[in-house]
């Protein structure tokens, strides 16, 4: 099976127990079940605790992280070949540097990415997209 690579709108909505988080709930139980990879890129995985220490503050950013690591996800680091196609997909698409990279993961690795976000809808003709419900 294919990979699955989450961004920080598909992380942050498991996080959130959103209606969507049932989701990634599945996909969180295939990987426990060696179905399948399922990846964030470092630089999403950053950006997810970003957005906890600014909206619930930092001390709350240990506990996120401690309760992260539990989980059956791969953090790929963002070495040079991610970088340049990150950038490339930012300078041409118009989409946020950082969004590029879980674009840009899904792309190299072949994956496909699982998100809510719809600034990546236009992304659907390069990149396999696993709309979150």
């Amino acid at each position: 099976m294919a990979a699955k690579i989450l961004d920080s709108y598909s992380l942050l909505s498991y996080l959130e127990g959103t209606q969507q988080a049932q989701d990634i709930i599945k996909l969180i139980k295939a990987a426990r079940d060696n179905e399948r990879d399922l990846l964030i890129s470092s630089v999403s995985w950053g950006e997810v605790l970003l957005l906890i220490a600014k909206e619930l503050g930092l001390e709350k950013v240990a506990v996120a992280e401690n309760m992260l690591e539990t989980l059956p996800i791969a953090i790929v680091p963002a070495d040079q070949t991610l970088a340049r196609q990150a950038a490339i997909y930012a300078a041409t698409k118009q989409l946020p540097y950082t969004t590029c990279f879980a674009v840009a993961l899904a792309k190299l690795r072949k994956a496909e990415l699982v998100t809510g976000d719809k600034k990546i809808k236009q992304m659907a003709g390069e990149i396999r997209i696993r709309w979150l419900q």
